[in-house]
């Protein structure tokens, strides 16, 4: 048995009083914590108890550490693993938005006077006070592509409305309603000259890491063509492998926004064709600085495939980034 301090105590109270039993814990066996990778063991303290008869391995992420949903979700695939037990997130705090999308993403956790959800033992219980349902918002796609632009591509401070409007090819409104967008998020703050102007709150890799759990991927479907698409911008896996050391796949695989595909005037089909075609919410062009689509639009496509090999090439893209920053 180990000893528990004050959060842990509130965490054994309360699941113990919406499970409706006591449940006990003890720290995981140094021989079961080698199986697993050390930036696990050295950001998350790991207990063990068990629910039901089921071993269950409680983690608790350290609070300097601010894992993505999607983190998560390849960390409790790992300890599952490794450890032959089922992997739950104990949180003392969680954001409503990030609640969701653990939710979404089917992440085994506990947060304290809000909610257990443990799809693997099939228990979604909440907590006894009148919540109102969460609507998870996110930023617009102009929104988005303002982001990544001023990460990679040209800063973005000091750019009024009317600069947003032309530098993305939309409208006056759209490009306010982006701005807005970027706002409500606190991303950005605006001037208080007569003539407003975008400053954003945070630089380089921590503008990316608030905001990567809010964004999409650009991907609206994919379709496939037994066409060549002339001045095309390579996409998926093989801009991966452009970046990176992963092999490419033998065949093409391209990236068009969605007016672009209507222009071409492909013949396309949902399921055969020897290339892959990306229809994306916003053109890849934009912010592509040669033929492969831009890096992080990239990482944001595929950041929910489930291929280990892919997704240690993606860390090592982001962790190897040039971030622009004053």
């Amino acid at each position: 048995m180990c000893k528990y301090n004050d959060n842990m105590k509130k965490f054994l109270e309360y699941i113990s009083i919406l499970l409706g039993f006591d449940i006990e814990i003890k720290r995981v066996g140094n021989g079961a914590l080698k199986s697993l990778p050390i930036y696990i063991t050295d950001s998350i303290n790991i207990y063990q108890t068990e629910m039901w008869g089921i071993n269950v391995a409680l983690f608790k992420v350290k609070n300097d550490n601010n894992f993505t949903p999607d983190q998560l979700l390849r960390i409790m695939d790992i300890g599952q693993n490794a450890l032959d037990m089922k992997v739950v997130f104990v949180f003392y705090t969680i954001k409503a938005y990030n609640r969701q999308r653990l939710i979404a993403k089917a992440v085994n956790f506990v947060a304290l006077d809000k909610q257990v959800f443990i799809p693997s033992l099939m228990i979604d219980l909440h907590d006894m006070y009148k919540t109102e349902p969460v609507e998870i918002k996110k930023p617009t796609v102009i929104a988005q592509q303002i982001v990544l632009y001023h990460l990679q591509k040209q800063l973005l401070n000091g750019c009024t409305n009317k600069d947003v409007s032309e530098i993305f090819g939309t409208t006056y409104i759209t490009a306010n309603r982006a701005i807005k967008s970027l706002l409500e998020f606190d991303i950005i703050y605006l001037t208080d000259e007569k003539e407003r102007r975008v400053e954003f709150i945070y630089k380089g890799r921590e503008l990316w890491d608030k905001v990567e759990p809010l964004l999409d991927s650009p991907i609206a479907k994919i379709l496939y063509t037994d066409e060549r698409i002339e001045k095309s911008i390579t996409a998926h896996i093989n801009a991966l492998a452009h970046y990176t050391m992963i092999n490419a796949d033998t065949n093409s695989q391209f990236a068009v926004s969605k007016y672009e595909l209507k222009k071409l005037k492909l013949k396309t089909d949902k399921e055969c064709g020897e290339n892959m075609v990306e229809v994306w919410t916003y053109d890849p062009k934009l912010l592509s600085s040669d033929d492969c689509v831009d890096k992080l639009s990239l990482y944001l496509s595929l950041k929910d495939n489930s291929d280990e090999r892919i997704q240690m090439e993606m860390d090592r893209l982001i962790n190897e980034m040039k971030w622009l920053e004053v």
